[in-house]
């Protein structure tokens, strides 16, 4: 045992922790080749996701938790709809699928975690797209049920221009904290981000003289119902 041992190099300890710390670092490289390198930042992982498609310049509009591990980006790329899926590793942020789609309307929506948690509830927001260049305003009623489709809440909210083509509504809590009911027990684990929600309603569309220009009835539950391109 002690024969090989002479044909070791006999390194101090500085020496020591620089071989140490190499072996480290290639080790996070052999890492990160096998997982393709991920992106360092979100910009990077969108770029890498536009690519795929010959993308560019896409508006980012909601990030929120997947149906199953990781996470979901939505993003408004002149009339489509870029969705990402991805995770967060020690690596960074690895690209697990990116999908474009496209169709005349639609609504998508839910909890935005990218937004943060403000007195303990993330905002709920959802997005109409499609044809809507000649809408000045828009506006949504919107019932909220549960999972099992218990009807928890129902509004009416404006909305605001999110993007061309593209408008986005922001829901509001419709019970107070100290609201015993089952209904604002269910509202809190929604806005809480504890429990999956389900959206269904009408979106109207108005000229800038406040005439009607159209409306269409939504469904819509976690996923994206479209058309692939």
């Amino acid at each position: 045992m002690a024969e090989w041992r002479k044909w070791l190099p006999k390194w101090n300890r500085k020496q020591r922790i620089i071989r140490n710390l190499l072996c480290v670092a290639l080790s996070l490289f052999l890492l990160s080749w096998a997982m393709e390198f991920p992106s360092l930042t979100r910009e990077g992982l969108i770029r890498r996701a536009e690519r795929q498609y010959l993308l560019e310049d896409s508006t980012l509009l909601l990030e929120t938790d997947s149906t199953g591990a990781g996470y979901e980006l939505y993003l408004w790329n002149h009339g489509d709809i870029l969705q990402i899926y991805y995770d967060r590793t020690l690596m960074g942020l690895w690209l697990d699928d990116a999908r474009l789609f496209d169709e005349e309307f639609g609504v998508f929506g839910g909890i935005d975690l990218a937004a943060g948690k403000r007195d303990g509830y993330y905002p709920i927001r959802l997005f109409a797209f499609g044809d809507l260049a000649d809408a000045a305003s828009a506006e949504m009623d919107v019932t909220v049920s549960y999972t099992s489709n218990q009807v928890v809440s129902a509004c009416t909210v404006r909305g605001e221009r999110a993007a061309d083509n593209c408008w986005r509504f922001d829901l509001e809590r419709q019970y107070d904290d100290g609201d015993a009911s089952q209904e604002a027990r269910w509202e809190r684990e929604i806005f809480a981000g504890s429990q999956k929600d389900r959206y269904s309603g009408t979106v109207r569309l108005y000229d800038s003289g406040g005439a009607p220009l159209g409306s269409w009835q939504f469904e819509t539950f976690q996923q994206l119902t479209m058309k692939w391109r």
